[in-house]
This record gives structure tokens, C-alpha cells and sequence, in this order.
């Protein structure tokens, strides 16, 4: 396995098979010039696993929990996949390398497909950091082991 530095602040270490996504297919994934994004796919397993963080807003730091940010990304996803089929299949939580992280699973169609994602989010430093692993349906319990020892292995600086 090979080890990748996430903005500096994150050490992830890459499963077999796996390959860094490029700024281009970031943008052929997500239809957007994100660069606070990286990602890593496996295109004979179908499976994606991203990562994006922003700073977190002085007010939002100070009102809100990493819990109810979570809760709230659920509620956009809803609406962003309102039109493909979406299911909400839960709220979940964990801990890595001393941090909490908040999530949510739901599914999805897409090109005649059924993904399934997880989402996980991490406040550190004054950033938010989103997890994400989306798997066609068929390789989602491979996808979603192979998420969370991504996320158990995880070293923040």
C-alpha cells in the first residue's frame, strides 16, 4: 500500500488497487472545479472514495457540532438526489486517531445503476473534512470494509 498526505494534515493509506484521481476526472465525476477535493477510484470494483474539506466559519465553529453538520449534509444530499431514486439508510458514527467523526449512508440511482455511499465528517483545525465512498451496489460491502480501514488507518498531523 502506498501512503497519500491529504491537505497537509491527513496520512491515508491507498488499498491495493486503487488509484489517485486526477484533477480531470474529479471534475468528470463531480461537474465542478473543487481543489480542496482528492480522490482515489478502483474502476474494475466501481468504487470511489473522496475526500474535500473547507474552513470552518467562526460562527458555525462555535454553534454547531460536527453531529448536526452531518445531519444537515444528509438533508442536502436528499435534495441533490431527490430525482434518482434516494434512500436514506441511517446515521452512524466512529472514531480515528483520537477524533470524532459523524455520518450517513443512502443510496441512490444512477445511469441505470444502484450506488450506495457513506459519508463521513471530521472537524480538525478549524477545517471540516468530508468522507465520502460510493460503490456500485454489487461491490458496496467491499467498498464500505474498504472505507472503513481507510478511515481506521487514518494519521492526522
Amino acid at each position: 500500500m502506498t501512503k497519500e498526505v491529504i491537505n497537509e494534515k491527513i496520512a491515508l493509506e491507498i488499498p491495493e488497487g486503487f488509484q489517485v484521481m486526477s484533477a480531470d476526472d474529479l471534475y468528470k465525476l463531480y461537474q465542478e472545479n473543487n481543489f480542496d477535493r482528492w480522490g482515489i477510484w478502483d474502476r474494475d470494483r466501481h468504487i470511489v472514495i473522496t475526500v474535500s474539506w473547507q474552513r470552518v466559519p467562526a460562527l458555525l465553529s462555535v454553534l454547531a457540532d460536527v453531529k448536526s453538520i452531518a445531519k444537515r449534509n444528509q438533508q442536502l444530499a436528499a435534495k441533490g438526489y431527490a430525482g434518482h431514486n434516494y434512500r436514506e439508510e441511517g446515521l452512524f458514527s466512529t472514531e480515528a486517531d483520537n477524533v470524532h467523526l459523524e455520518g450517513y449512508r443512502f443510496s441512490y440511482d444512477l445511469q441505470d445503476f444502484r450506488q450506495k455511499a457513506e459519508t463521513l465528517l471530521m472537524k480538525y483545525e478549524k477545517m471540516i473534512y468530508n468522507f465520502t465512498c460510493v460503490s456500485r451496489e454489487e461491490s458496496a460491502a467491499e467498498g464500505s470494509e474498504l472505507f472503513r480501514n481507510l478511515i481506521d488507518g487514518m494519521k492526522l498531523d
